[in-house]
């Protein structure tokens, strides 16, 4: 049974799993229930990452409180997985590592890259650490207060 899902043209197919579904019901429960998939039931679509699915359920109009069944989507098809690409190369960008003397003409070894970086740790590891008082304002007042209250779900105010 197994064999005539996965090669039949009649049943759906999951090309990134490379299964066979008996029917598109099963199918749709696959995509829901996989961690390989980014789905999104009630819009019917599938994203590139969970991120993108994470940016979807957010901003969406169809996730919203508000949304009626006439409201469309006022982005490009596709919107959510170019912000998610974008925000993830964000993230992950490096920024270069500065050395000293370094020429073109006259490349590194491993070992005077090793030492450069080592020396370069060491220079931003004995630089302190600024220490700074954080002031507290009551967001009602706007005045400082020594006193402050805090509420079951997290707001500050001065106790006056």
């Amino acid at each position: 049974m197994r064999n005539h899902l996965d090669l039949s043209g009649r049943h759906p197919y999951c090309h990134t799993c490379r299964r066979g579904f008996l029917n598109n019901n099963s199918f749709k429960t696959h995509l829901i229930l996989s961690d390989y998939h980014h789905y999104c039931d009630d819009c019917d679509k599938e994203f590139q990452s969970a991120s993108a699915l994470k940016i979807h359920y957010e901003q969406s109009a169809r996730h919203h409180r508000d949304y009626e069944e006439s409201d469309r989507e006022r982005r490009a098809e596709g919107w959510e997985d170019e912000l998610a690409r974008q925000q993830q190369e964000e993230e992950n960008r490096e920024d270069p590592v500065g050395l000293e003397k370094v020429e073109e003409q006259a490349p590194m070894s491993r070992v005077e890259v090793g030492i450069a970086i080592l020396n370069l740790k060491k220079r931003l590891q004995c630089q302190p650490i600024p220490k700074a008082t954080v002031k507290q304002t009551c967001p009602v007042c706007l005045c400082p207060s020594s006193k402050m209250s805090v509420t079951k779900c997290g707001h500050v105010f001065c106790s006056s």
